[in-house]
């Protein structure tokens, strides 16, 4: 057996901890030590890892770092919670007054990102009647394979907000997405439609659960969504979201209900994706 030595061991004071907890999560691990769930984490790892989640915490939200925690960490009953996303789209009139504004309120922006997104539906239901959304993403660095379920009178509130809770897949990189659409294909999906866009997303620190996405459209123009994932009531959420909205100075823009595939669609099918390739 090999001799134990003082190193071996390394103590944090609680207030090292604590100074990551100032706001409440989604959800929330209010002690550090379940951030690792008494796990055994050799110390040749450790610098790997905190390399790794340093590289990470400066692309993602809160929000999005606990979903991908929450898929490392099965079975948690705080990973079981449904986290909803509330939003509404606009179109943008003024892209730099809202900079100016974004600014003010010490929102960071991140981008801009292109991304070229592939809607598909089944052969026996039609996504663009029931307002489901099955999308491949494909970006710089990476793609996934998103799920939004059907429209209802629960989902679609008044003023165009949409609440849904929506499944991503995140692969492994941007070369996966050729796999993917080869995937949804050989299942018999139809390819309805394809968006390309210019993203720049602005998140703020005091609001992780918070983003802002102002999207350069083809074809179709400019736009601004704001967005809450919450898994609160809905009613004190949109609350949120409309006070965002005023402080942003949107209340007068136009809401834009439709989602872009089916504006890239002229509202039907006169213009199909025709998809050549790895986007």
């Amino acid at each position: 057996m090999r001799g134990e030595r003082a190193t071996d061991i390394v103590v944090r004071q609680r207030h090292y901890y604590n100074r990551y907890l100032s706001k409440r999560l989604a959800n929330p691990l209010w002690d550090a030590k379940q951030l690792v769930l008494f796990r055994n984490i050799p110390m040749s790892d450790s610098v790997m890892l905190t390399e790794a989640l340093t590289g990470v915490r400066e692309s993602f939200g809160t929000h999005n770092l606990t979903r991908v925690y929450a898929a490392l960490a099965p079975g948690k009953e705080w990973s079981s919670v449904a986290l909803i996303e509330v939003e509404r789209k606009r179109a943008l009139e003024n892209r730099q007054v809202l900079k100016q504004r974004l600014e003010d309120l010490r929102f960071v922006a991140t981008g801009p990102v292109a991304e070229v997104d592939t809607y598909y539906s089944r052969p026996d239901v039609d996504f663009l009647e029931t307002v489901e959304c099955l999308r491949v993403r494909e970006r710089e660095g990476g793609c996934e394979v998103t799920y939004k379920p059907a429209s209802s009178a629960t989902t679609h509130g008044a003023g165009g907000i949409v609440a849904k809770q929506e499944t991503n897949v995140a692969l492994a990189d941007a070369a996966q997405a050729e796999h993917a659409h080869g995937l949804l294909e050989a299942l018999g999906m139809a390819l309805l439609a394809r968006v390309e866009k210019a993203r720049t997303s602005y998140r703020t620190p005091e609001r992780p659960e918070l983003s802002v996405m102002v999207d350069t459209v083809t074809g179709l123009g400019s736009f601004v969504e704001t967005e809450i994932v919450s898994e609160g009531a809905r009613e004190e959420t949109v609350l949120r979201l409309e006070e965002t909205e005023r402080l942003l100075g949107l209340w007068s823009h136009s809401v834009v209900a439709l989602p872009y595939r089916d504006l890239v669609l002229g509202g039907g099918r006169a213009n199909p994706a025709n998809r050549t390739g790895s986007a």
